[in-house]
């Protein structure tokens, strides 16, 4: 009974010692950052993620490019007996607190600051962690993966501007959108249209 018991004490200990080591393993297709940015193949994989991310239909594939712009924009016929559904009648009657209105507007803002946080760990990696020796075309393909990495970010924050804040020859000096830099930045402060404006400028 005892040697039972001790056999067992022993099977059990073995197991947990290698229970946790198989705990730790993660998903083959999880790749931790500090993987994907060990690799210019993991640099030129986040740029095209934030291409894709901004052809969802929350951003450039639909609410950015024909609906609810356009709906705001009051770009179609939007009377009663065009049969528009409901949710295109309220865009062009500027009902924000419309149920599905409002919900577009969070799906599309969360986006767009979904891909200024990409693009902000896309940049400080590529400033902070990389040399043109870990790319095929050496500073060439550095700098324009930078490049393009800035202009998503600054089109993004841009466009932010434009739909939730005054146009700038009617500018009030007040603080609207915040203009993102930093990675991350879980709470960012408003600043006025034309501090927007000029961060834009400086980033294309």
């Amino acid at each position: 009974m005892k040697t039972r018991i001790t056999l067992l004490l022993f099977a059990t200990a073995f197991l947990l010692s290698t229970c946790e080591s198989w705990l730790d393993l993660k998903p083959v297709t999880q790749a931790t950052e500090e993987q994907i940015f060990s690799t210019a193949e993991g640099y030129r994989s986040t740029l095209n993620g934030l291409y894709k991310n901004m052809g969802k239909a929350s951003l450039y594939g639909k609410n950015l490019s024909f609906a609810m712009l356009d709906g705001f924009s009051q770009q179609y016929d939007l009377s009663a007996d065009n049969n528009w559904e409901e949710e295109c009648q309220a865009y062009g009657q500027m009902e924000y607190g419309h149920t599905r209105v409002a919900a577009r507007i969070e799906e599309t803002w969360l986006a767009a600051y979904n891909v200024v946080a990409n693009a902000n760990n896309l940049i400080q990696n590529l400033v902070e962690n990389t040399t043109p020796e870990l790319f095929e075309f050496g500073e060439v393909e550095r700098n324009m993966i930078l490049g393009e990495a800035y202009a998503c970010r600054a089109l993004m924050q841009f466009d932010m501007l434009r739909l939730f804040a005054p146009a700038p020859i009617s500018d009030d000096g007040a603080n609207y959108v915040p203009y993102v830099e930093q990675y991350p930045n879980i709470q960012p402060a408003g600043i006025s249209v034309n501090e927007c404006i000029s961060k834009v400028i400086t980033d294309l």
